[in-house]
């Protein structure tokens, strides 16, 4: 009886110095554990696919940030698009994609090299719904979202922010692959306008190149007229 009053002590003082923290099992470190980031009292972050990132809880919304992001242009903003008739002094300088719904939904300001390069297609989807979903913002090279109410899944708040990371690396632009973004978003993109503006800003920066002879040949059969204009 000794023996096993011993063995039950022993067990009983194992499982107290292993057991489980609470906070270990609540939302927000099952979020930071998928992520391998570091949890704490209101939510979490630390550096993510090498991005600075931060999730926390304030008042009544769950906050996400990710950034600054290198090669992403201090003056590139975007945020959603005001009310029709309210607001006009904030579309001053806005770039225009050529992508007519988006535009209607969602303000882009920036040099227009970069964010013709940059907003292609999946990029716009990704941008329109989280501007919808989330009231994206890009300022000062750095991405801020946010979701309503804080009791939400782990696999939400990771999944999320896991999208919002990929956007921001999407959002990056570099001079020497700037040819061939304008190339594939003049072959591929869904809207003829958009397709105009890259194969116009293929030709017009980088006019001695393969890729924007062959861009004017492949426009020659592009569905739409004004994009055929440019390869004749």
């Amino acid at each position: 009886m000794v023996g096993l009053g011993i063995i039950l002590a022993f067990l009983a003082a194992f499982l107290f110095v292993t057991r489980v923290d609470p906070r270990d099992r609540s939302t927000w470190a099952s979020a930071a554990k998928r992520l391998r980031l570091t949890a704490n009292g209101e939510g979490f972050g630390g550096i993510y696919r090498q991005l600075p990132v931060t999730v926390k809880a304030t008042g009544s919304r769950v906050l996400f940030t990710v950034g600054p992001v290198a090669r992403i242009g201090d003056d590139l903003l975007i945020r959603k698009a005001p009310p029709d008739g309210e607001g006009d002094e904030e579309l001053e300088g806005r770039m225009i994609t050529g992508d007519a719904g988006f535009d209607r939904r969602v303000v882009v300001l920036g040099r227009r090299e970069v964010v013709t390069a940059i907003m292609d297609w999946e990029t716009r989807q990704r941008v329109a719904t989280m501007v919808r979903d989330l009231d994206l913002e890009l300022t000062n090279t750095t991405l801020r979202a946010s979701l309503r109410g804080t009791d939400h899944a782990a696999s939400l708040l990771s999944g999320e922010l896991t999208a919002l990371v990929t956007l921001a690396r999407r959002l990056r632009y570099r001079d020497e692959t700037a040819a061939d973004r304008y190339y594939d978003n003049a072959g591929e993109d869904p809207k003829p306008q958009v397709r105009l503006r890259n194969l116009e800003a293929l030709v017009e920066r980088h006019p001695d190149t393969e890729l924007a002879r062959e861009a004017l040949r492949r426009a020659r059969t592009d569905p739409d007229a004004r994009v055929r204009a440019v390869g004749e």
